[in-house]
């Protein structure tokens, strides 16, 4: 549904695209807003000066046109330099009486290109909607396939920080330790490494930070909770955000004991 103010900028659209000036010498078209052509109402004149001043034209006839719920008054008069012939006469009230078709029709073309445009566009639209919801769905068959292996007692896995603390722990890594998850939390990975070990793991870790290698593995040992300690092997890699800066490590965890 148009509004009557979006109706007469199309209808001012439209005006623009009649080619009309052949006609100038002999007839000015005159289109209104409404029903009434006063002056305020105006939208268009072939020809302003003509408007002004034809006073007891040879030929006017007013035509009133609705379209999109708004209407609109069609004006056609004669102007001072015509010479009304016989058949030229006939013409002009011919003319007069097909403008209104005339407007109607190239509205209607402009509004079924419109709609053209504007349904390209909603397919277009729906495509991308479509495949973003494929891509979500991928997204989210792919991370419930990343957590069924995370949660795979086969081996330890942790997500830890940039600084050291523990993110995310599977059971068996928790079962290898002797924590609770939620005890896990509250610690770093060097507060359980053997002191022995912790250097060796540092420098490595700090190679990661720097740019210099990806990601890194190693024998070291592990003090339990209930002070045991456990040989392990581990490998750590690196995740890196979007501009290529460190995110946060994965780290698999072997018992070799």
């Amino acid at each position: 549904v148009y509004s009557p103010l979006r109706m007469r900028n199309l209808m001012q659209e439209v005006l623009k695209t009649l080619e009309l000036d052949e006609l100038r010498a002999i007839l000015n078209v005159e289109i209104y807003d409404g029903d009434h052509p006063t002056p305020d109402a105006q939208l268009f004149a072939l020809d302003r000066a003509s408007t002004a001043v034809t006073v007891n034209p040879l030929f006017q006839t007013e035509h009133r046109l609705k379209f999109g719920g708004h209407r609109w008054s069609i004006r056609v008069t004669s102007t001072p330099g015509f010479e009304a012939g016989r058949n030229e006469k006939a013409a002009l009230i011919a003319l007069g009486g097909s403008i209104g078709s005339l407007l109607l029709a190239v509205l209607i073309g402009v509004l079924t290109s419109s709609q053209r445009r504007v349904a390209a566009a909603l397919e277009k639209t729906a495509k991308t909607l479509s495949e973003r919801y494929r891509m979500e769905e991928a997204l989210r068959e792919s991370e419930a396939r990343l957590r069924s292996y995370f949660e795979l007692p086969l081996i330890g896995i942790a997500i830890t920080s940039l600084e050291k603390g523990w993110l995310e722990v599977n059971d068996r890594l928790c079962e290898i330790l002797g924590y609770s998850q939620e005890a896990l939390r509250q610690k770093t990975w060097a507060d359980l490494t053997h002191p022995d070990d912790v250097a060796a793991d540092m420098v490595q870790f700090n190679r990661v930070l720097a740019g210099e290698i990806n990601g890194y593995s190693l024998e070291k040992r592990f003090v339990r909770l209930d002070g045991r300690i456990i040989p392990t092997e581990i490998s750590v890699a690196c995740a890196h955000g979007i501009e290529g800066q460190p995110s946060y490590f994965v780290a698999l965890v072997q018992d070799i004991s």
